[in-house]
C-alpha cells in the first residue's frame, strides 16, 4: 500500500524589483493556517499539519494565506 504524505513545501522568494533583496530579511517562523512555517534566506518552509496525499493539495489550501500575507 502506498500511503504518500506531504511533509514541506518549499518556496523561494523572488524580487520583482532589483532594489528589493529578501535574503537579508530576518528570520521568522510562525502558523500560517495549518502550515508551521519558517522563513529565511529567502526560502519558506512550510510543514502542515494536516495529511495531504500530494502537494498541489497541500499549496492549494496554503497559497491564500500566502497571497494575503504578502499583501500585508
Amino acid at each position: 500500500m502506498n500511503n504518500r504524505h506531504v511533509e514541506t513545501l518549499s518556496y523561494d522568494f523572488v524580487s520583482l524589483d532589483e532594489r528589493d533583496d529578501f535574503t537579508a530579511a530576518a528570520p521568522w517562523s510562525g502558523d500560517v493556517g495549518d502550515f508551521e512555517c519558517r522563513h529565511e534566506a529567502a526560502q519558506l518552509q512550510a510543514g502542515p499539519r494536516r495529511h495531504y496525499s500530494d502537494a498541489a493539495t497541500a499549496r492549494r489550501e496554503l497559497e491564500p494565506y500566502l497571497r494575503a500575507w504578502a499583501l500585508q
